[in-house]
């Protein structure tokens, strides 16, 4: 029935959809139709609500390139200890012990603590969270006579007076740990596993500790006893003949991982050497992820140049790669990598192929962690860029290597990874960079508690620091991959020395300046381009301020462009001067294929030595740069008529269409360019099937229809369907040339194109797309039961969908059946059905839903819970709004179940993009400015006030934008006839042909 009725809603919606010659675009003056109900932009505020003393911005003045440099004198880089300055702790040895109740560890830890002659008479203090500690011992310089004395616990210290000064103490600490739920510190998941992840502060929830990155220990080892589990998988091997103890580690304390557990070696993907685990039961969904294990195995000890299995003296040779249920974070650990199952197992007959670029990036990713933070960790937690980013370039190296043929060979299912780069990383990146909250990749000064950890290390620096490291490889070196070079130097200066017990072997952390000086070292070498004379300042400016720059590019004659820089941002920043690689080609002998900079320019700049005539120039190729352009209004012209013509717009390579929309949109949105250069260009996506193109359109036109929408709503003279009249101008191409149904003949990106698409014109209520995901939700043979045939790519547009249309209340049952089918769905494939409810307009059964997140029998595991959040604050404003209401009244529920801090935050920056208008606006303002008694965000209000001034930036977009946004739609959208006519055919064909 469900199908029926909406298939005669389409029919008879076609027939009557009015059809009109199609209009060109229009300019106008600006025009204002609605006020929203929100508090103006204030940058007074935000300045003070985003902590400005951690953050420095710098200028390179008078640089010149090549000829000359201005040396930036660095400042003091030395990091010390908040915790205790003078104290050292030599040796940590760590018993930890499975309580009889299954809930708890009884931990024990003996301590060898050294102080310095002036801190003789302070307190040795140490850093605990969450653990009860239930007696202290201390012996002078020897345990041989201990005493025992009663320590304070004040703000997570733990803070020990010696009955008497000494320069060397050995204490015996016991307490009792909670086994945890969420990934941090000591954690379990039913009879499967129990974990020990200490990165990168949690080692204070499993032992007293000094864990900054730069506080070393000579020594560090753990006896694990009765962890209730057969295998038991570590850092290093066995000490001696014993079962329980293992050899010490060198270094930081956050680099030691654990993994107890009953899972099945299901393969070994390196015979010998690497494994990979699984939950009993689980089958044949193991190929696709260990043949890539294998591949990147082999391909980081190359890249490295250093063989895995050799990395430290006494090391757990092998690689133990688990598949965990429950929990997703990064992993540091050496010899043991936990993945969570949706980024490692799938169908291997039957995966979405969005499932495998997730999967493939998240495998390399975690794998490259065992050299690039494992080996190299920072000085302090502000040098974590240096490692973030050679660990996600070197994972999406080995990645794209792993999906390129061999030139004489065409592969339809692999995945075009740089394209993913490109998108994934550089213009996410660009995306959030540009928001008032964005921070350095290296803060000022020093970083130690928690939450400006969290705030820092996984935030940008995860996407910014691999995206200039690619812009700064290309521009260093034609020859060489001087980025590979320096983090191999890195690794082979920095890495473990093999003899423990000498004091000065420790292995030494990495800073800043050692990547600019190893990168330096390859670039003044002959292979390096010359481009620059120092890489340090080149680099800089990029590093040590947000945002970045943009260029605004103008036709000097037909001759040549002069261009300008300025910096870019969404609101008002101050000027800083960068060093910009450039790359260009022109309409009359377009080369997209040659990435490599020819000159790096600085603020004014002059080509006069290309000829145009009456062609196109486009700014950096492949958006490999990381900086948006600008062109004038003669420019854009040239480039939309280009992009407008089926004969001249696939001469504009993919990625440099996509930039070029990507690049339109922001500079719009910060108020550079008006909205008709992005809008004139959205008309040409008629012609359009590639997925990087339509990543790029989604991705900005979701930011304006989650605006659009409801603020359509807020005036009864407005038109509902605005939006969908420009996207049925977009989509023609997706529809003639893809479809929504596979033929049997798609490559990986035609799939990816089809589902991101599909997911988009759905929810906006696009009748063709809707009438193919109704037609075939159930199953042919049984009509409450969903069709097991749908294509791995259609099912989240095809759940979404139907739950939407859900008029006879058929849909939902036949999803949760699904959900709950034995044999049971893979982990993707149940969350795949988990984000669908989100598209409920059932406000009851979305209120239960959030509920049921927090429930302490909630049926879902810690990381559905988190991400069921983000679907329904993404799905519509109604469903945002009760995610807004169920954040507010539940804030410390939601730390507590959703997985700690990291995960409210997370959920916080989630509602911070949806905040679509200006009523959700105050009610997250009412929160957070509330007391923390009823708040309760505790030490996540810094990330709150964060959130706030992107929403308030968003607001005065708002203000400043919709009315004309609406206007222009309302006056462009037109279609051409043959267009209109013939979709409207084909719409109602299918429709017939399925009801027959």
């Amino acid at each position: 029935m469900a199908r029926l009725k909406t298939k005669c809603v389409i029919i008879l919606y076609t027939l009557i959809v009015s059809v009109s010659a199609r209009s060109l675009p229009l300019k106008h003056e600006s025009t204002s139709i609605n006020e929203g109900a929100y508090i103006p932009f204030k940058t007074e505020v935000l300045e003070d609500a985003l902590d400005f003393d951690s953050r420095e911005e710098i200028e390179i003045k008078d640089l010149s390139i090549p000829n000359g440099t201005h040396r930036i004198e660095t400042r003091d880089d030395i990091t010390t200890s908040n915790i205790r300055n003078g104290q050292t702790v030599f040796a940590y040895n760590i018993q930890l012990t499975k309580g009889e109740d299954n809930n708890n560890i009884e931990g024990k830890a003996i301590l060898d603590v050294r102080v310095s002659e002036d801190t003789r008479a302070n307190p040795l203090r140490f850093h605990i969270l969450g653990i009860k500690v239930e007696s202290v011992l201390i012996g002078l310089v020897t345990d041989d006579s201990m005493l025992t004395v009663t320590p304070n616990i004040i703000n997570n210290i733990l803070e020990i007076k010696p009955p008497s000064e000494a320069y060397k103490y050995i204490l015996h600490i016991e307490y009792n740990i909670p086994i945890r739920n969420d990934g941090v510190g000591l954690y379990a998941y039913d009879e499967e596993y129990i974990a020990m992840n200490l990165h990168p502060t949690n080692a204070r929830r499993v032992f007293p500790c000094m864990d900054e990155p730069n506080l070393r220990s000579v020594a560090v080892t753990f006896n694990f006893i009765d962890m209730g589990f057969e295998h038991l998988m570590t850092n290093t091997a066995l000490a001696g003949d014993s079962e329980t103890t293992f050899q010490p580690l060198q270094g930081p304390v956050h680099r030691w991982a654990m993994v107890a557990h009953s899972m099945n070696n299901i393969v070994n993907p390196v015979p010998n050497l690497v494994s990979l685990y699984v939950r009993r039961g689980i089958l044949n969904q193991d190929q696709y992820g260990s043949v890539a294990i294998s591949s990147y195995y082999v391909a980081l000890n190359t890249w490295t140049g250093l063989d895995h299995s050799q990395i430290i003296e006494h090391q757990d040779g092998g690689l133990h790669v688990m598949a965990v249920p429950d929990v997703h974070r990064d992993w540091y650990g050496l010899s043991t990598l936990c993945i969570w199952e949706p980024f490692i197992l799938m169908e291997n007959n039957n995966n979405a192929v969005k499932q495998r670029k997730l999967a493939l990036v998240t495998i390399a990713e975690g794998m490259a962690r065992q050299w690039f933070g494992w080996i190299l960790y920072p000085d302090n937690w502000r040098d974590q860029w240096v490692i973030a980013g050679l660990a996600s370039y070197a994972g999406y190296e080995v990645a794209k290597n792993f999906q390129t043929p061999p030139p004489e060979q065409e592969d339809p299912s692999l995945i075009d990874m740089n394209a993913m780069f490109t998108l994934d990383v550089i213009q996410e990146s660009l995306l959030y960079d540009a928001y008032v909250d964005a921070d350095p990749l290296r803060l000022a000064n020093a970083i130690f508690n928690p939450d400006q950890i969290r705030l820092h290390i996984d935030g940008l620096i995860k996407t910014k620091a691999p995206a200039l490291l690619r812009m700064t490889r290309l521009l260093l070196s034609r020859q060489t991959d001087l980025v590979q070079n320096a983090a191999q130097g890195l690794l082979r200066s920095r890495s473990v020395n093999k003899n423990y017990y000498q004091s000065n072997s420790a292995s030494t952390p990495v800073t800043t300046r050692n990547l600019y000086d190893s990168l330096n070292a390859g670039y003044k070498t002959p292979v390096g381009s010359g481009l620059i004379d120092n890489v340090e300042d080149f680099l800089r400016p990029w590093v040590e301020n947000s945002g970045y720059p943009y260029l605004t590019v103008n036709l000097l004659g037909n001759t040549g462009v002069t261009i300008t820089q300025h910096r870019f941002g969404f609101s008002n920043r101050d000027s800083v001067a960068y060093a910009v690689p450039l790359t260009f080609t022109t309409g009359n002998n377009p080369n997209f294929e040659d990435l490599f900079p020819t000159r790096v320019e600085q603020n004014n700049a002059m080509i006069n030595d290309v000829i145009f005539d009456d062609c196109w120039i486009i700014f950096n190729l492949q958006g490999q740069g990381y900086y948006r352009v600008n062109y004038d209004d003669e420019l854009w012209n040239r480039l939309i008529e280009a992009l407008g013509d089926e004969e001249t717009r696939d001469d504009i390579h993919p990625l440099n269409r996509a930039s070029l929309l990507d690049d339109a949109f922001n500079l719009a949105r910060a108020g550079i360019l008006g909205y008709d250069v992005p809008f004139e260009m959205v008309l040409t996506m008629e012609l359009e099937t590639e997925y990087a193109v339509w990543k790029a359109y989604i991705r900005n036109m979701e930011f304006i229809r989650k605006r659009l929408m409801p603020f359509v709503d807020d005036d009864d003279d407005l038109n509902e369907n605005i939006y969908w009249r420009l996207l049925r101008r977009a989509i023609v191409a997706v529809e003639e040339e893809i479809g929504w149904e596979p033929d049997g003949e798609d490559t990986a990106m035609m799939s990816l194109t089809r589902g991101l698409v599909m997911e988009h014109a759905c929810k906006i209520g696009y009748e063709t797309c809707v009438a193919a995901a109704v037609d075939i939700f159930f199953n042919p043979n049984d009509e409450e039961e969903v069709n097991p045939n749908i294509p791995p790519e259609l099912r989240p547009a095809v759940y979404c969908t139907m739950l939407r249309e859900d008029e006879d209340d058929v849909a939902l049952p036949a999803l949760q059946a699904l959900l709950n089918r034995n044999p049971p769905l893979t982990r993707y494939e149940r969350l795949v059905v988990l984000e669908s409810f989100a598209c409920s307009e059932n406000n009851g059964f979305i209120t239960d839903l959030l509920q049921e997140t927090i429930n302490d029998e909630s049926p879902y595991v810690v990381e559905e819970r988190s991400r069921i959040f983000a679907a329904i604050a993404s799905s519509s404003i109604d469903n945002a709004r009760a995610a807004l209401h169920f954040l507010t009244r539940n804030a410390q529920a939601i730390r507590n179940t959703y997985g700690g801090p990291e995960k409210l935050e997370d959920a916080i920056f989630v509602m911070a993009e949806n905040v679509a208008n200006g009523g959700l606006r105050n009610e997250f303002n009412n929160w957070i400015t509330s007391l923390d008694s009823i708040s309760n965000l505790g030490d996540s209000a810094t990330v709150a006030r964060r959130a706030l001034a992107r929403i308030d930036e968003n607001m005065q977009w708002n203000n400043n934008n919709l009315g004309d946004i609406y206007v222009w739609i309302d006056e462009n959208d037109a279609p051409t006839i043959f267009v209109s006519t013939f979709l409207m055919c084909i719409s109602v064909f299918i429709a017939l042909i399925n009801y027959n």
